[in-house]
């Protein structure tokens, strides 16, 4: 997420200093980085928090998602809530 804003500030940079000088086919590049990485941290801010996993159950949810139809974010949900099920007393407060 960082990097994503530091380019972010490096592209509006790009963006004012085509605007100011000479070389204003440089303002269609930088404006649309700018465009695509506000985009990206938009839908970043709002989603879902990043998990990483072992390369083996990367395969197991690519796998799963295929087989099922589902999306490897819908399997990763039910996975976690029938583990979290079977360690978890839910009725205990």
């Amino acid at each position: 997420m960082l990097v994503l804003v530091l380019a972010t500030v490096v592209s509006l940079v790009g963006l004012v200093d085509a605007l100011v000088g000479p070389t204003w086919d440089f303002v269609a590049v930088f404006g649309l980085a700018l465009v695509l990485q506000l985009v990206l941290l938009v839908r970043g801010l709002g989603g879902r928090a990043e998990v990483s996993v072992r390369r083996d159950l990367a395969s197991w949810v690519a796998a799963r998602a295929v087989a099922t139809g589902e999306t490897p974010e819908e399997v990763v949900d039910r996975a976690l809530a029938m583990a979290r099920a079977g360690l978890l007393d839910e009725r205990s407060p």
